[in-house]
């Protein structure tokens, strides 16, 4: 069982169920116990969930698998003592549930007396098979980047089976900072009434593990209950709209607060601003604008609205609501008829209809399935404290973030950084006599970071090598590469020297990779990186001595590479002289700038 949980299920596990297993990405192990999916799967075959003898549901589990008949659950086995039994008689499969410190919870199927036991428990130490299990893709569970680019893709929401059609944006082309982005191409409407009865409760409870947040809403069959009276705190909502506008009969009517909760986990409503972007994308707030946003594959409707008064302009006007509030009455709504599309303040009381949006992640990012080509660029968000950077596939085939990281006072997690244990990025710690500067392990082996507000948005943080390397890289790191830092999940730090990614970068981009001064290249380094041109390497400074420094003139980059006891190596960069240095080092306890690289 130890080998099944890839070692996070041990002797001490004396009960519930570890996350991880030996299977593939995406996959992992059943559940098991009386609630659990061995069990479930057992009652979809008609039984009972129990241990049992039964041969109709025996047959079920067995089969063939390379026919496809029922589940080719194969009698494999087991290993016990020091010898492997039972072959082609019994078979058993580990689930991922301890029943104490002794045992782990199995399925058992026993040919003699055709006995299907799918709350079976046996040794931790005995060896059984393994069966890997996934989750169906649904809104909640598909990350927008794992989606095609340019295509549209049908989802269903896990709260009520609901399809969906999805639209991702390229990741070439799209409204201003949401390339590759991903839209719902359908209104939002969960627990539609239909014939008078709610297809859910009727108060919906949105649980976190199923919905962008968590709240109550009292489901409305009809505008009976809906007034100017209600608080927008009551969170309501209606069904509708009325007879004779059967087009629009699948939409639901959110109050503001109400849309701020009804968005799957992992999408979220517009803001205001990415309204606007959308709208000048489609063309502009008019009538070609209006076309546009109604038409595939976008497929915005004229759902019109519901207030205290009823319906109205139905079938003639849209209204969306954003995430954005204009005071505590009022929040702003994507409105469009005919000749407009613009954004518009509204009653929070009224019920307006709801499309959600995804942003990819630095930490869902996938380099080696990525639609990006040499050159192409996208916007992606750490999900550890919503910073957005840009990325680029740069000439060496890899994909760069084109942005300086901003983390700070923050603990990372193996979760969602590049780390095997939690590590807390520090607090800015001023430049001065706090900023460590001796080359020693007392002052190496400690984490400093630094940034300064007014500049932070461009340069981004300065880190030590030992923040940069997430406490893996220290003076005693005399050569080699950490696979630690404080890039996101998915990312890590470029490699040095001569040999290493920032050498190799420069080859690319016409140099030698070797140190020198090179106008030609040194421009390829820099650029503007929201124009898209080059690598936008910004040349942030460091941390010099006990002082920020040369900011605006010099840039100077961490690998991941030790080069002695005191150095690690960098990417140095200096216009005065035009000069590229990829296979740089530096000491280890200066301020450094981070660009992080998509593990590919």
């Amino acid at each position: 069982w130890y080998t099944a949980t890839a070692g996070t299920g041990t002797y001490n596990t004396s009960s519930g169920t570890v996350s991880s297993s030996i299977c593939p990405k995406g996959w992992r192990l059943p559940t098991g116990g009386a609630s659990g999916e061995f069990a479930a799967l057992d009652i979809a075959w008609g039984g009972t969930g129990a241990n049992r003898s039964s041969a109709n549901t025996y047959s079920t589990f067995t089969g063939t698998y390379t026919t496809g008949s029922n589940g080719g659950f194969d009698l494999a086995g087991y290993i016990a003592g020091s010898s492997l039994n039972v072959v082609g008689e019994n078979g058993y499969w580990w689930s991922s549930t301890a029943g104490s410190r002794n045992t782990a919870y199995r399925l058992y199927l026993g040919s003699g007396n055709t006995f299907v036991y799918p709350q079976d428990d046996s040794y931790k130490y005995s060896g059984r098979s393994v069966r890997c299990i996934m989750e169906p893709p649904t809104m909640q569970n598909t990350a927008c980047s794992s989606l095609p680019a340019g295509q549209t893709s049908t989802l269903p929401d896990a709260r009520d089976n609901q399809d969906y059609t999805i639209y991702r944006w390229p990741t070439s082309s799209g409204p201003s900072r949401m390339k590759g982005y991903c839209i719902m191409t359908k209104d939002l409407s969960l627990g539609y009434v239909t014939g008078g009865s709610v297809t859910k409760d009727a108060n919906l409870i949105l649980t976190a593990d199923t919905s962008a947040a968590a709240g109550t809403i009292t489901a409305r069959p009809n505008s009976s209950g809906w007034s100017s009276t209600n608080s927008d705190d009551n969170l309501q909502y209606a069904n509708g709209p009325q007879s004779g506008k059967e087009a629009y009969s699948s939409h639901s009517y959110y109050s503001f607060g109400a849309a701020q909760k009804v968005c799957p986990k992992g999408w979220r409503l517009p803001t205001k601003a990415e309204y606007d972007n959308i709208a000048t994308f489609m063309g502009g707030g008019n009538s070609t604008g209006s076309s546009t946003i109604r038409s595939n594959p976008y497929n915005f409707v004229y759902g019109g609205y519901f207030a205290s008064g009823g319906w109205g302009n139905v079938g003639s006007g849209g209204n969306y609501w954003s995430s954005t509030q204009y005071d505590s009455s009022d929040g702003y709504i994507l409105y469009f008829n005919s000749s407009d599309l613009d954004a518009y303040v509204s009653s929070k009381n009224g019920g307006r209809s709801v499309r959600c949006i995804a942003e990819p992640t630095m930490q869902s990012f996938d380099a080696s399935t990525s639609l990006l080509n040499i050159g192409d660029m996208a916007t992606l968000t750490d999900a550890r404290d919503g910073e957005k950077y840009v990325v680029k596939r740069l000439p060496d085939g890899k994909v760069w973030m084109v942005q300086n990281l901003r983390l700070i006072n923050k603990t990372i997690t193996p979760a969602d950084s590049n780390v095997s244990s939690n590590f807390t990025v520090p607090t800015s710690t001023p430049a001065g006599s706090s900023w460590c500067t001796s080359n020693s392990s007392a002052c190496d082996d400690q984490p400093l970071a630094y940034y300064d507000a007014s500049t932070r948005s461009s340069y981004g943080a300065n880190y030590n090598w030992y923040t940069a390397t997430a406490g893996t890289g220290k003076y005693e790191t005399t050569s080699g590469n950490v696979s630690s830092s404080i890039c996101p999940k998915g990312w890590r730090l470029p490699t040095g020297g001569s040999s290493g990614e920032f050498a190799a970068l420069d080859i690319a981009w016409g140099g030698t990779g070797a140190n020198r001064s090179n106008a030609n290249t040194y421009s390829t380094f820099t650029g503007t990186y929201t124009t898209g041109s080059n690598g936008g390497f910004d040349l942030a400074g460091h941390i010099y001595g006990s002082s920020l420094d040369v900011v605006g003139k010099v840039g100077i980059w961490w690998s991941s590479t030790a080069y002695s006891n005191n150095y690690a190596y960098s990417l140095y960069l200096d216009p005065s002289n035009t000069y590229v240095y990829p296979q740089n080092n530096d000491i280890k306890h200066r301020g450094l700038s981070v660009r992080c690289i998509a593990s590919s």
